[in-house]
């Protein structure tokens, strides 16, 4: 039986749930809102490379540079500074790439760097390594040639063969 109070209530709830912002509605039903794309950014040569979530290439350089910049500035309505900033961050030739492989991942590790096609530090001694130049992705670490264990390189060559 429909009564007022019930026909009330839930005309109330209905209005209620249309005025929920999506994010916030996609958390209430368990539901994971859509990430933006991944990107890596920072300087060609260098090992200043972050995660960047953006859906533009250059809104992604826009966020590392002003995450990297030591300096305040106003920004003008297309979000680009008023005057220009002349701090290192702000100097360097700043690059992104677009990485599918992290856009469903929340901490990358070291291993996955790697697995990407990507350089990081090794997870044993700390030395830059990249799988163009003798890295190579053990489980979640990043291991240069110099760190690999005989067991590690014998499993390689076998994967290799």
């Amino acid at each position: 039986m429909l009564t007022r109070r019930f026909l009330l209530a839930a005309a109330a709830v209905t209005s209620v749930a249309a005025a929920i912002p999506k994010p916030v509605a996609a958390a209430i039903s368990g539901e994971a809102p859509a990430r933006l794309p991944a990107w890596v950014v920072g300087t060609p040569g260098e090992y200043n490379w972050e995660i960047i979530r953006a859906r533009t290439e250059s809104r992604a350089i826009k966020l590392w540079t002003a995450d990297n910049c030591q300096h305040d500035y106003e920004e003008d309505e297309d979000g680009n500074p008023e005057s220009p900033c002349e701090c290192m961050a702000c100097a360097w030739e700043v690059g992104a790439s677009r990485v599918p492989e992290f856009d469903e991942i929340t901490r990358p590790t070291p291993g996955d760097w790697m697995r990407a096609g990507l350089g990081h530090t090794c997870s044993r001694c700390g030395d830059e390594t990249d799988p163009q130049n003798s890295g190579h992705a053990i489980g979640d670490e990043a291991v240069c040639d110099d760190c690999l264990t005989p067991e590690e390189r014998d499993s390689i060559r076998e994967a290799l063969a």
